[in-house]
């Protein structure tokens, strides 16, 4: 093979004869990859197993605590809500308790009027223990028997109780 690629010069001595060809290292790999058998031990496969029941409690635990937050933040927004309205509701019992409101309350919707000094009478209660209703009429009729008699019931309470 003189010049077969037009150079002048007779390579072919420095060809290696198809007996000592080389050959590529990747194909004996690639077999033994492909005829190795992937073996786990028991060791493996239960240490694989703990490994995904820790991340799917993990994962579940993290959800939980998601939730709890929501719940959480939830429940602060609901207070600051009462908290506003029981505010509110504060100021509202204080404009309720002025008297000029009571007042005028009484007035109108329960149709009460004020008392005139003219309205008011005093009872002087130093003379007697008991008070009895008495009409015009009867005021100086048996008077004294009604206070003996009144007398006498009272100590008959007193000594049953005292029994």
């Amino acid at each position: 093979m003189a010049d077969k690629y037009g150079l002048g010069e007779d390579f072919d001595i420095y060809e290696l004869p198809k007996q000592y060809t080389v050959k590529s290292r990747k194909a004996p790999v690639e077999e033994k990859k492909a005829k190795r058998k992937i073996t786990l031990s028991p060791v493996s496969v239960v240490f694989f197993a703990l490994v995904f029941v820790l991340f799917a409690s993990l994962v579940y635990n993290y959800t939980q605590i998601n939730e709890l937050t929501v719940d959480k933040n939830r429940m602060e927004r609901e207070i600051v809500t009462l908290k506003e309205e029981n505010a509110e509701l504060a100021v509202q019992a204080e404009r309720k308790l002025d008297l000029v409101a009571i007042e005028k309350i009484a007035e109108s919707r329960l149709g009460m009027v004020k008392v005139k000094k003219t309205d008011v009478q005093y009872i002087d209660l130093s003379q007697s223990a008991s008070i009895q209703a008495e009409s015009a009429e009867s005021e100086n009729e048996n008077s004294v028997e009604n206070l003996l008699s009144s007398i006498a019931g009272s100590l008959s309470v007193i000594l049953g109780y005292m029994e």
